[in-house]
This record gives structure tokens, C-alpha cells and sequence, in this order.
């Protein structure tokens, strides 16, 4: 077999398992919410939002599209469309109540889809017949999210892969190809645990990989699972070395002070000498491989809403989509372990594609870090909004001084 760039794990936390609240079916859902279907792994994210929408008034109810090309789709069918584009036969979530759930009554389209991918990601994946977005719809670029290969926490399991070994796990073990491919201790189909075309982590994996995109075709069994409840509850239940599985970073992180009993690898792209965490290491919140571009497996959450024949949304939607660069909505996706575009030093406009250096209007690195890690960096200096403390230079962001 052939030794792709892994390296023998060191100690690691151990982890336990989640545990699940039961949801209470409140009925009928208010006729006034926002609803927002996306993918199943920006759920976390969509509720650190709504909680905030709550303290201004807005309810927003999330519904899981199932994957991130559902959640473009949301968008860009008509309002009329009753098909795929309403939450009428499924339950949907109510973020100000997380353990609660509401139903469309009547079924509507969404006002917001989400999805982890641009929407030419999705071009002819799951009704989607175009690159471009409809006139009248928008993408809003939300909070950057970490994707990393996850393997189950165990001490002597590898720490990291390489973009290499990635490649032969998910783009040859995983579709039944050569044996003489497998890298070790990946190497069992069963175990490779993936998503499907439409999924926003598979399409971000794919792209960052040099993998076919729209047509995973995994071998059975190692058949693409739906959802990310479904692949961390996959590792979750493996206890082999051999198994991996593709999955947000803010899936595992703790809830209530559990966590599940996964962690991620550190990951080597092409070109790179060394192989990095999504943090300075594996537990660490601060996210700083992904501000700065080292980390490279990655992707914006699009907010992606439909403005009325006047040229603007509803007056709830348009609160909704000012609030995630409000301070209150940074915090709450900061403590998720996403990043607001705030915190980031690069950007770049197409799934998996080449870095840009970015500065951000209202740069808010030392609120990031310091909301994220508990304390912020020695070199961050504390200011009042509008004040001159920054100096001609500085700026004062959520109450700390930033680069103009």
C-alpha cells in the first residue's frame, strides 16, 4: 500500500456522545416567521441567527433541505412552486426554541435558502439548470465554515492526510477502484463514510480535491449518506481506525459541554510542506488557519432571498439578512466555530478556488478572538465606539481597535 502522508496520532481528548433532547410538536407555525431551508450542516449557524433575530422581534423557523443544492433551489424556483420548494411535509425547526418544532400552514416557498456553496456549484444538480441566479434573487455571503475529514477519537489513530491520500480514500477506495490505491488505515470501503452530489461538504471536498464533482458514485456499501447527522452518527458508532467520514467543523463541537466522540484530522493540501487544523490545534477555537488561508478546505454560508416585484425583500427577511454582521450575531457564530467575514484575512469567489488577501470594511479580529478563546490577543487595544482612542488609522470595532 502506498504511504500517503499519514502521520501516527499523539494523545487526544476523549469525547462522549451528544445527547438528544426530544422536540415537542408545537403545531401550526406563525403565519409571520421567516422560513429558511439549507443545508443540514449550516443548521447550527442558522440558529445562532435566529436566536438573535429573536431579541429584535423576528421569528425565523429553519427547515432541513437536506443538502446545499436544495437550499439554492429554495431560492431560485418561483413562489408558486408548491413541488420542492415548501416545508409542508416535513417538520420544521424552530431556532428560538431549539427543541421544539413548527409546520408550514399552508405550504409556502421559503423566504431564505441556504447553502454552503455558491449556486454554480449546483449547476444541474437537483432541478438546477443554470449557473446563474434568477433576476430578483441574491446571495448575501454569510459566515465561513470549516469542512474537515473527521475520524473517531481514539489516541493512536492518525492526526492528519494528506491531499493525496484524500484523494485515493474518497476518489478510489470509496468507488470500488484499484486496491493497490488504499492508503492505510482508510482502506475499507464500509468505512469511508461520504454525501451526495447535492451536498454543499461533499462539493467543497470534491472542488478542493480535484475530485468529479457531480457524481460521487461511491461503491457499495460506502454509499453517500444524507444529511450530517447521518455521518457523525457513523463515526460516532466507529470505533476502527478505518473509518472517515466528510463533515462540517461545527458539527463537533460541544453541546452543553458533550461532545461527540470524533475529531478532525489535520490536513495537508497540495502544495503545502506541512498539514493544518482548522485552529492552532485540534481543540482550539481561535480558527486562525482558516482566517489566514493556510487551512483550505472551507466555505462561505449563502443567504440566498428573493426581492418582490418593488426591487426589495420583506422587511423581516431584510432584518435578517442586516443581522449577521450585527455584533450579536458574530458572537454567536464565533462560539460555534464558524468564522464571521469580519475575522478574515482571505476570500475567494468560487468553491475550492485560488485564495485573495481580503480586508474587511469593519475588521473584528480581536472581538473574534477574544469572544472565541475567553481573552484577546496582548496586542489588542480596548476602545468605546466613536471615540478617537484608535487614532486617525484605527477604528473601533465591537469595542476593540481595528486597522481602517
Amino acid at each position: 500500500m502506498r504511504n500517503l502522508c499519514i502521520i501516527a496520532a499523539a494523545s487526544a481528548l476523549s469525547l462522549s456522545a451528544a445527547s438528544t433532547a426530544k422536540a415537542e410538536d408545537m403545531g401550526p407555525c406563525d403565519a409571520g416567521v421567516v422560513l429558511v431551508r439549507g443545508s443540514s450542516a449550516s443548521q447550527k449557524l442558522i440558529e445562532a441567527v435566529a436566536k438573535v433575530a429573536a431579541n429584535d422581534g423576528i421569528k425565523v423557523v429553519y427547515s432541513n433541505s437536506k443538502s446545499s443544492c436544495g437550499g439554492v433551489y429554495e431560492a431560485v424556483t418561483p413562489v408558486t412552486d408548491t413541488t420542492n420548494s415548501v416545508a409542508s411535509a416535513s417538520t420544521a425547526y424552530n431556532a428560538v426554541a431549539p427543541t421544539n418544532t413548527c409546520t408550514m400552514t399552508p405550504p409556502r416557498a421559503a423566504d431564505i435558502g441556504v447553502s454552503d456553496v455558491y449556486a454554480s456549484s449546483c449547476d444541474g444538480i437537483g432541478g438546477l439548470a443554470s449557473k446563474t441566479l434568477p433576476p430578483g434573487v441574491t446571495d448575501t455571503l454569510g459566515p465561513v465554515q470549516a469542512f474537515t475529514l473527521a475520524i473517531n477519537d481514539d489516541p493512536s489513530f492518525p492526526v492528519a492526510i494528506s491531499a493525496a491520500a484524500a484523494f485515493n480514500i474518497f476518489g478510489i477506495t470509496a468507488r470500488g477502484g484499484d486496491a493497490s490505491f488504499a492508503v492505510a488505515p482508510w482502506s475499507v470501503t464500509a468505512d469511508v463514510f461520504g454525501r451526495a452530489e447535492d451536498s454543499g461538504t461533499w462539493q467543497t471536498w470534491a472542488r478542493n480535491l480535484g475530485l468529479v464533482t457531480q457524481k460521487p458514485s461511491f461503491a457499495a456499501p460506502a454509499k453517500p449518506l444524507a444529511g450530517a447527522g447521518a455521518v457523525l452518527s457513523a463515526l460516532n458508532a466507529a470505533s476502527r481506525a478505518s473509518a472517515i467520514g466528510i463533515i462540517a467543523l461545527n458539527d463537533i463541537v460541544p453541546t452543553a459541554g458533550v461532545a461527540p466522540k470524533v475529531r478532525p484530522l489535520a490536513f495537508q493540501a497540495k502544495d503545502q510542506d506541512f498539514a493544518y487544523y482548522p485552529s492552532s490545534t485540534s481543540t482550539a477555537a481561535d480558527l486562525i488557519n482558516v482566517r489566514d488561508g493556510h487551512y483550505q478546505t472551507w466555505a462561505n454560508l449563502h443567504f440566498f432571498a428573493r426581492k418582490d416585484t418593488a426591487g426589495d425583500y420583506s422587511a423581516s427577511v431584510k432584518k435578517v439578512l442586516a443581522l449577521l454582521d450585527s455584533k450579536e450575531a458574530v458572537a454567536a457564530v464565533t462560539k460555534i466555530r464558524a468564522v464571521p467575514n469580519c475575522a478574515m484575512q482571505v476570500s475567494r469567489s468560487s468553491d475550492g478556488g485560488d485564495f485573495k488577501a481580503y480586508t474587511p470594511a469593519a475588521p473584528c479580529g480581536c472581538f473574534f478572538e477574544a469572544t472565541a478563546s475567553g481573552t484577546a490577543p496582548a496586542s489588542c487595544k480596548t476602545c468605546t465606539e466613536g471615540s478617537a482612542t484608535c487614532g486617525a488609522s484605527g477604528q473601533c470595532v465591537f469595542g476593540y481597535c481595528e486597522a481602517k
